[in-house]
């Protein structure tokens, strides 16, 4: 089994996500992911002057598929008690940025393992001049002008000190929401990730949420804007009611979920068995979620679970029926060509697509591609493995998008990010801006709501649109609210025909607050109409 360069097929250019490698656990024909940022987009295509369109490998750096594991899920904690409210309040100050002092030293220097301990938080007042942050007096919900209550606030800080970032984000909340949400989420970008417990802990005892779930991330988003390759940290709070919290045993949570609930879930890209979970969730359940992105190596990311903070495994938030919540899932990428039947396959290779080889239907495919998408520098080939067999037609919303791993050029078998059965229908994908921006703004377009948790591929962004803030101000625009926050993902949770599925290039959302065809939470996700 060769990397798509080894192959011959093309040249390669570097790429830093470096090289690929089995999932732990798998024989030959198991899953693959990349070790450094597995994002699972190895596979470019090219044109080389006027001639067929070459297939080549991702960037050179991948070299052959290796069988190192990269990690795996290892079971523990559990549900954690509601916390109550912690500290004095006060009425709200309404003055210059926050700063909260935060323990000194390197927030990750007591990360041990797979649950990582802090000390207690200094007991001394916050501020820069030896002031305590204001907090904003607990009390009924507040109310925007025409008396639509306010039940959710995000902030946004780019400030490179973890503690001046900490106090902007937690004195915005408290101004819109006051203290004592029911429920908060921090997203932390890389330039944070060692102060990540130290950040949770400061939040946990100045806005005193009942429960606190998060993650780092390689770029965060809040109301319109998309923080890459800079320091961000994103607070979203929410009075939701009672909400549980708990961390996944086995692959499953530990928790009874009732009908009509919504489970947020961020979990670390090694050796998080997403097929394990989505078998346990009941049908009248919705998960949304990601998988963390701001390292690529095992152990590099960090998970935050009320007052613990983990480096591996799956954390999760339980909210409560009612909330008018509505998953919704765009996907990023367009099929190509036609679609084929798989004829043969082993393990994760295709053998045969129709009869034929599956690496000469990846020629033909590519080789009849317009002159514009050939001329597209690494538009990414992927596959689409169609999820409802009973349609006649496929488009955009018809598949889940997997990611092209390497051929055989002996054999001519190909191998995928997934394991398929004979006679399933696949088509070959290309990552397009324009189709993915129409998707989205075509999925959103029938949905009003009071916030959004957004987690949009890490392959988007700017990589694909070519600036930030594509899908956050799409989210903003279409809903019409800026309590909208979420991160870059290494892979987006969501349900698409009645089945919840890990996504590769889509923006998945859970919606709350929702007054269009998003009022039952029991519905399935909405997807793009074609046309």
């Amino acid at each position: 089994m060769l990397g798509l360069a080894a192959s011959g097929l093309g040249s390669a250019h570097a790429d830093p996500r470096g090289p690929l490698l089995r999932r732990p656990g798998t024989q030959a024909g198991g899953r693959w992911c990349h070790a450094h940022r597995p994002d699972r987009h190895p596979v470019q295509c090219s044109v080389t002057g006027t001639g067929p369109r070459d297939l080549v490998s991702a960037p050179a750096g991948h070299g052959q598929l290796s069988d190192r594991p990269c990690g795996s899920l290892r079971a523990g904690g559990g549900v954690h008690p509601r916390r109550g409210t912690v500290g004095s309040q006060r009425p709200t100050h309404r003055g210059p940025a926050r700063k909260v002092r935060l323990p000194p030293g390197p927030g990750g220097a007591g990360v041990r393992g797979v649950r990582h301990g802090r000390g207690q938080l200094p007991n001394r007042p916050g501020g820069p001049d030896g002031r305590a942050l204001h907090t904003a007096r607990s009390g009924p919900l507040r109310h925007l002008t025409g008396g639509t209550p306010v039940r959710y606030a995000v902030a946004l800080s780019g400030h490179p000190d973890a503690a001046t970032a900490v106090g902007e984000v937690v004195g915005q909340v408290m101004d819109r929401l006051g203290s004592s949400p029911d429920v908060a989420m921090l997203f932390i970008s890389p330039s944070h990730l060692e102060r990540a417990a130290d950040i949770a802990g400061t939040v946990l005892k100045t806005l005193a949420p009942g429960h606190l779930l998060g993650c780092s991330a390689g770029a965060v988003l809040a109301q319109r804007q998309e923080v890459e390759q800079a320091p961000g940290l994103v607070l979203w709070v929410g009075r939701t009611g009672p909400a549980r919290v708990a961390r996944l045993e086995g692959g499953r949570l530990p928790v009874d979920l009732a009908a009509g609930s919504s489970v947020l879930l961020v979990a670390d890209p090694s050796g998080f068995d997403a097929d394990v979970l989505f078998d346990s969730i009941p049908p009248d359940v919705t998960v949304v979620g990601g998988l963390a992105s701001a390292a690529g190596r095992s152990g590099g990311n960090r998970l935050l679970l009320d007052d613990d903070v983990f480096s591996d495994g799956a954390v999760a938030m339980v909210l409560p029926p009612g909330l008018g919540a509505r998953p919704v899932v765009s996907q990023g990428c367009r099929p190509v060509g036609d679609p084929f039947v798989v004829t043969g396959m082993d393990g994760d290779l295709v053998l045969t697509l129709g009869g034929q080889p599956a690496l000469r239907r990846i020629r033909e495919v590519l080789a009849a591609l317009p002159e514009a998408d050939g001329k597209r520098p690494g538009i990414g080939l992927q596959v689409g493995i169609v999820i409802n067999e009973n349609r006649s037609t496929f488009g955009t919303g018809d598949f889940l998008v997997r990611g092209v791993l390497g051929a055989d050029r002996d054999s001519g078998a190909v191998a995928i990010d997934a394991r398929v059965e004979v006679g399933t229908t696949l088509q070959f994908q290309v990552r397009d801006a324009a189709s993915a921006s129409r998707d989205l703004a075509s999925t959103l377009r029938h949905h009003r709501a009071q916030s959004a948790l957004v987690f949009t591929c890490n392959g988007r962004g700017s990589h694909l649109f070519g600036h930030a803030g594509h899908d956050a101000g799409h989210f903003v625009d279409r809903l019409g609210t800026t309590d909208v926050a979420g991160m870059h993902s290494a892979g987006e949770i969501g349900p698409v025909g009645g089945r919840h599925h890990l996504h590769a290039f889509t923006a998945s959302a859970l919606l709350l607050g929702t007054d269009g065809p998003g009022d039952d939470p029991n519905a399935p996700a909405m997807v793009a109409e074609e046309g």
